[in-house]
């Protein structure tokens, strides 16, 4: 194309662009309207919709209308009625209403006068019924002191019967013993002459059946001898014969004949002459036989006669025995020292609201319960008293066990002077989802989430444990104790190996595993033959559930505790004073954790529990075992001892004994906290995440405001002082307790780690030269851990939370070592003056219950979300109810809950299956608005519930009023649910072969994960099926 036609083109294109856009700016001008047709558009509207209004105007208008002259007509038919009225009327409408006002007004009175001698009846039947109560206790009183002189008498006269029974005894045994003996010397002897008699003949028989048999043996060789000689001759004769040539042949064969059949007689006698002999020779064997058989069974019964003597005399022999070893144990029994009892008390505290003591987490606060808490007490008394007792919570503060010696002290039903600071011995278990604001000290009362000091929660814990104690002592009678030892596997791991392994490559090595796993139980039977309870100490911690799960439970160790106890007929609710007591108590669980699959990252309330179950389970197996092989043991038997002292671990001077550690001084540290205390534990629980675990002190890296308690406290960085501004315990109690020469308890108020604890137990064996020595952490006081020099100097959680400084531990094992050696002596040891209470009790920010109230329509109780059934074992049924606060009734020995199963074969009633202590039950409360609360249950059907109909019931209390300040209990009650047999899946047939689809089914199948059963699943073959057909089922 030439380059001049280029610019032609472009102007045709650009007038062609010019047209079709002036065509269609024209069509656009004829599509918009004028002016004119958009007014008349808008008259239109406007006009249309005038009138709509007008027509609903004027509808509107005529219903006014309508509705006046109804009140119109309504008014007059009014003022007729009253124009009808006269006062005549009104004045009768008038007198009877006063009338009937006079006649209630005395029905009143009348009511008032017989409700006033009802009460006055009431008052005087009560006070005959006090008196009554008052003469049968005074009875009971002289009953049971009458009872116990004859008791007393009966079992003096008993140890005279059975000494007299044990002489009478044992000179039968002599008598009989000399008896037999002289009878098993004349058997023996008949015996040796019937041997010697029986040998003799019988070797008589053998040498006369020798010389027979050699007789005709020579009988014999001279017979064939002879014939044989005949032959020859008789053949030399035919010789000769044959020789002579005159001899006719017939006479030659006359004589062979002749002679042949003389040899033929000869063979004939000879055969006569073996059947002779061989018919001899047997009849000789079967005399000799019969003979031998006669004597065989004539010696048989003989021995069978003596057998059966001498079984006779033997067990004659072991009935005096057993009589004997009977009496022996009656009179053991019976002259033995020991006396044992065990009680237990609901301590749960408050439901709500309350912050938890362990995690320091400040969303953790009490929303209900999972498990409820109990004190579980052992008294032990023989020349002198110990109380155990185990409690289901988070600490043992200096202030608990003050005011539990106080109470005790001052308890009616025990003898002044019988418990005190000495002989008193509390150990906590360490669950971290107890109710905390148990202490005087601000350190451990005022961190989050707790609010400073909770009086009801310290009320309710310490009256709990009072009541554990005195049951026990009352309960007390003669026992005996057993002891056996086993190893728990699966329930525990090391949490800071890192700190473990700095220990000396030579300590450790004496050791198989890296915490303890070795369980040590008590088992303690009545003499009675009844069982009274166990105690076991196995080391770990009860940090199963996290620090999210906000409802109160035991952890591992409470659940084993009530499954133990369920198991031998303790059903808490029934609240019998003398009941079977399981106390799984705590150890040396400084640094053991019980999450054995590996640190916990994130919520998950489910696998909690299931790692929880698999923990409980663990030391639940073993102490089944133990408990069974205790009770094969010999008792222990023995005095009961115990020592006690104060010790201020501000500033305990080390001997050069002790002095270990020479770049440390010779004594320990004020109480102080370091950084990596902050840092919480991979394991269990971070606290501020920022903070690594292990951070030690360098002179160059960290600055110090504290430079004395710096260098004192060595590797760790303190982070507060806490002792020196009286925030945390430093004058804190030790306790040594020995029964006989045979078991020791070794009480201390920290959390000692594995390595700590072995040495320990090690210093009290050394001296004490006892084997069965148990550490029991967390008793009568608490302040922090307790490592060794070496774990210290790893500044990991533990070791920053050793309040004392790197020489604690030494200094604990001096401590001892004097307990030790003051028991003894019999001496009581030095000790410092008690402790003060702390200023931390008057500090709370607690808000009580003002008023609950319910939204409107409904009643405290009233369900709000109903239960949706059928269910099946394994599915969850859950309940919501209108419900009050739960701090206005903790309800101690009580429950908050019921499960209801409905027994027809009982007449129709419904019967309890579980409470609030139950594993397998929840009770949440929330707060819905300001004053109204919500209580959410749920229960867990357990695989193996009976099918029938169940309902659950809620136990509560409510303040209606603010002004009253009174409580008010209600009740309330789901539907009837019904619990079905959980179904079978149906097998699949197997289709006929074509384009096939492959449809795979889950099937459970057990292994072992995380040292516990799970359920996986794993996959079945394919199973193969037309894919036609599996369209048709689904379109259907």
């Amino acid at each position: 194309m030439p380059a001049n036609d280029t610019p032609q083109i472009l102007e045709s294109q650009l007038a062609s662009l010019l047209r079709q856009l002036g065509k269609r700016v024209a069509c656009l001008e004829a599509a918009v309207p004028s002016p004119g047709q958009l007014e008349d558009a808008t008259a239109v509207h406007l006009d249309r919709h005038c009138a709509d209004i007008e027509h609903r105007l004027v509808l509107k208008l005529k219903e006014t209308v309508a509705t006046r002259d109804r009140l119109q007509d309504e008014a007059r038919e009014t003022h007729a009625v009253l124009s009808s009225l006269t006062t005549e009327s009104l004045a009768r409408v008038h007198d009877s209403h006063q009338a009937r006002t006079q006649a209630l007004e005395a029905q009143l009175v009348a009511e008032h006068d017989r409700r006033r001698v009802f009460e006055s009846a009431c008052e005087t039947q009560w006070q005959q019924l006090h008196m009554a109560i008052e003469l049968v206790k005074a009875q009971c009183d002289a009953f049971e002191r009458t009872e116990h002189a004859q008791l007393r008498k009966w079992m003096d006269a008993q140890t005279t019967r059975h000494a007299q029974l044990a002489d009478r005894y044992a000179a039968e045994i002599a008598d009989l013993r000399t008896v037999a003996s002289g009878r098993l010397e004349a058997v023996e002897a008949t015996l040796a002459d019937k041997t010697a008699l029986l040998q003799a003949a019988h070797t008589t028989l053998e040498k006369v059946i020798a010389a027979e048999i050699q007789k005709r043996a020579a009988g014999e060789v001279e017979l064939r001898t002879a014939y044989a000689s005949s032959l020859e001759k008789l053949h030399e004769q035919w010789r000769l014969e044959m020789k002579t040539a005159g001899m006719p042949h017939a006479a030659a064969i006359a004589t062979l004949q002749a002679n042949v059949r003389a040899v033929g007689d000869v063979h004939r006698a000879q055969a006569q002459l073996e059947e002779r002999q061989t018919e001899r020779h047997s009849q000789l064997l079967e005399s000799q036989q019969t003979a031998l058989g006669a004597i065989r069974r004539d010696v048989e019964s003989r021995l069978w006669q003596l057998e059966m003597q001498l079984k006779t005399t033997a067990r004659d022999c072991q009935v005096v025995q057993t009589q004997v070893r009977t009496v022996e144990k009656t009179l053991a029994l019976f002259s033995i020292g020991m006396r044992l009892g065990a009680g237990i008390y609901d301590i749960t505290g408050p439901a709500a609201e309350v912050g938890m003591f362990g995690y320091a987490k400040a969303h953790q606060t009490t929303t209900g319960i999972h498990m409820r808490l109990r004190a579980r007490a052992f008294v032990f008394e023989e020349a002198s008293t110990l109380a155990f007792v185990s409690v289901d919570t988070g600490c043992i503060t200096m202030a608990i066990s003050r005011e539990v010696v106080a109470r005790l002290t001052a308890h009616p039903k025990i003898p002044q002077g019988t418990f005190s600071t000495t002989n008193v011995l509390l150990s906590a278990t360490h669950t971290h989802c107890a109710p905390g604001g148990l202490s005087d000290f601000l350190i451990y009362s005022m961190h989050p989430p707790l609010k400073g000091f909770d009086k009801q929660n310290f009320e309710c814990i310490v009256s709990g444990i009072v009541e554990a104690v005195a049951r026990a002592y009352g309960n007390l009678q003669p026992g005996v104790i057993r002891v056996a030892r086993g190893n728990c596997f699966g329930a525990s791991v090391n949490r800071s190996v890192e700190a473990y392994n700095a220990n000396p490559e030579s300590e450790r090595s004496k050791y198989e595993h890296d915490t303890d796993k070795e369980m040590v139980l008590w088992r303690l039977d009545g003499l009675d033959g009844f069982p009274i309870g166990m105690i076991n100490w196995f080391a770990v911690h009860p940090t199963s559930m996290g620090s999210w799960f906000t409802l109160i439970t035991g952890d591992n160790k409470g659940y084993a505790s009530h499954v133990f106890e369920r198991e031998q007929g303790n059903h808490h609710l029934l609240d019998r004073p003398r009941s079977f007591v399981a106390a799984f108590a705590q150890s040396n669980e400084g640094d053991v954790s019980p999450n054995i699959c590996g640190p916990r990252h994130c919520c998950n309330e489910k696998q909690d529990l299931t790692r929880m179950l698999q923990v409980a389970e663990a030391q639940l197996s073993t102490a089944r075992q133990l408990y069974v092989q205790a009770a094969s043991a010999p008792p222990v038997a023995g005095a009961v001892r115990v020592v006690h002292q104060f010790v201020d671990y501000n500033a305990i001077p080390l001997s050069d004994k002790w002095h270990v550690y020479k770049e440390c001084a010779p004594t320990t540290s004020p109480g102080c906290i370091g950084v990596s205390m902050l840092s919480g534990t991979t394991f269990d629980g971070r606290g501020i995440s920022a903070i690594p675990e292990g951070l030690t002190w360098g002179r160059g890296d960290w600055l110090t405001l504290v430079p004395q308690a710096q260098a004192d406290q060595k590797e760790k960085i303190v982070a507060f002082p806490t002792a020196a501004y009286g925030m945390s315990p430093s004058v804190l109690p030790l306790q040594l307790a020995t029964i006989g020469d045979a078991l020791a308890i070794a009480a201390l108020p920290f959390e000692t780690t594995t390595m700590a604890g072995r040495r320990l137990r090690a210093t009290v064996q050394a001296i004490l030269g006892i084997a069965d020595v148990v550490v029991a952490g967390l008793a009568n006081a608490y302040c922090g851990y307790m490592t060794t020099r070496e774990e210290y100097a790893v500044q990991r959680y533990e070791g920053a939370s050793t309040h004392f400084g790197p020489n604690q531990l030494v200094a604990t094992q001096q401590q001892f070592e004097v307990l030790a050696s003051a028991l003894q002596r019999r001496e009581a040891p030095p000790t410092c003056p008690p402790p003060t209470q702390g200023f931390a009790t008057t500090t709370h920010w607690h808000t009580p219950v003002i008023q609950d109230a319910v939204p409107n329509g409904v009643e405290f109780g009233d369900v709000a979300v109903d239960v949706q059934g059928p269910f099946h074992p394994g599915q969850t049924v859950r309940v919501v109810f209108h419900a009050g606060h739960p701090k206005n009734n903790l309800r101690t020995q009580k429950t908050f809950l019921e499960v209801q199963a409905w027994r027809p074969d009982l007449g129709g009633v419904w019967v309890l299956t579980a409470d609030d202590a139950s594993p397998d039950t929840f009770y949440h409360w929330k707060r819905v608005g300001v004053r109204t609360s919500q209580v959410t249950v749920e229960w867990t059907i357990p695989v193996g519930t009976l099918p029938g109909r169940y309902r659950i019931k809620h136990h509560g209390d409510c303040k209606p009023s603010w002004a009253k300040h009174e409580t008010m209990s209600y009740e309330g009650f789901s539907s009837a649910f019904v619990v079905e047999p959980r179904p079978t899946t149906p097998l699949l047939v197997v289709a006929p072969m074509g384009k096939e689809a492959a449809v795979s089914t889950p099937v459970a199948t057990t292994h072992v994960s995380c040292d516990a059963p799970v359920v996986a699943k794993k996959r079945r073959p394919s199973i193969l099926l037309d894919h036609r057909q599996l369209f048709k089922k689904a379109t259907v």
